[in-house]
């Protein structure tokens, strides 16, 4: 169900949400909100991930909504998904997509046909939602005095479910990777990986301990920590993203928002030390919409919804509440 997003935010009562709302209309004149079933936010499990973006790259971007969030809840999953909208349209940190591969060229179209069956928008649709993260949150609380515990609460919970997740293709490893790159700059305890190379450098809000109303009931304080849930072991190709993670997105903060070239020259690196060519990828402007290219990316808010639970669901770029 589609509603005004306007009156929505007057309903909530909020005026931090006011005002980013409206400086993101400076940005884009037209944002739509969509309240949708509990399984209806891109992903089955949409409990866990309860709001995304759709339709960035064309400056029509929907922000979907499930309908059995409170309005504190609500309040801060639209700001969350308005300041993803601001990240893209404001400070040019798009969207990245497979390149589509020139028609006459046949080993370029024999190397992305072979490429189809692999797991793209849950990779590349992490990559957007961690470099997003790590800069959304103190962004949000700096600029708005807008927390994100339920960002966090929900990061916290996804992050215990891969130790239960059992993917076997690189992409999905590799996605997984950033999840625990973001985790562990937001406060979180990643086991055994973080030993490897030191661990990254806290969120500037995470740093002295509690400041803003999403750190002081930040849940990684009182959690058990990750490594106690099976997760002591990982895949190599978890710890190969973790660490490429940590070498091209951990001075990202909202202090340091990266100019358009420098973002995209480290999301490129970031996939070619993944082993990808860098010339197989492209970043999406806003402009008329184009059919062919598989990408999506999700928010704890970006989850990147992995293909297994999208059966024929058309891939396009999103953004999400969860990483």
């Amino acid at each position: 169900m589609f509603c005004n997003i306007e009156d929505e935010i007057c309903r909530l009562g909020s005026e931090r949400l006011t005002r980013v709302f409206r400086d993101t209309l400076a940005c884009t004149q037209e944002i739509q909100l969509e309240i949708v079933s509990s399984t209806g936010v891109g992903d089955p499990k949409a409990e866990s991930h309860p709001a995304a973006t759709v339709g960035l790259p064309w400056r029509k971007p929907i922000i979907q909504i499930a309908d059995s969030l409170q309005d504190n809840e609500r309040t801060e999953a639209i700001a969350h998904e308005i300041g993803h909208l601001l990240l893209v349209y404001r400070f040019g940190l798009g969207l990245v997509g497979r390149r589509m591969p020139h028609p006459c060229d046949m080993e370029e179209i024999c190397y992305y046909l072979l490429g189809m069956g692999q797991h793209w928008d849950y990779l590349l649709g992490q990559v957007i939602n961690t470099s997003h993260h790590v800069i959304l949150l103190d962004y949000l609380w700096e600029e708005y005095g807008i927390g994100s515990n339920f960002h966090l609460h929900l990061l916290h919970r996804h992050f215990e479910e891969l130790a239960r997740e059992a993917y076997e293709d690189r992409e999905s490893l590799f996605a997984q990777g950033l999840i625990t790159f973001e985790y562990q700059k937001l406060g979180g305890d990643v086991g055994e990986i973080a030993p490897l190379a030191g661990k990254c450098s806290a969120s500037p809000a995470l740093e002295d301990g509690a400041k803003g109303d999403n750190i002081n009931k930040i849940p990684y304080r009182e959690a058990t920590p990750f490594r106690a849930r099976g997760f002591t072991s990982p895949r190599e190709e978890i710890r190969q993203s973790y660490l490429a993670a940590q070498s091209h997105f951990d001075r990202y903060h909202s202090k340091t928002i990266p100019s358009p070239s420098a973002y995209q020259k480290d999301i490129l690196s970031f996939l070619e030390d993944l082993g990808y060519p860098k010339e197989g990828f492209v970043f999406f402007q806003a402009r008329t919409r184009r059919g062919g290219q598989d990408a999506r990316t999700k928010s704890p808010g970006p989850k990147s919804v992995h293909p297994s639970e999208r059966k024929g669901e058309e891939m396009e770029l999103s953004l999400s509440l969860v990483g």
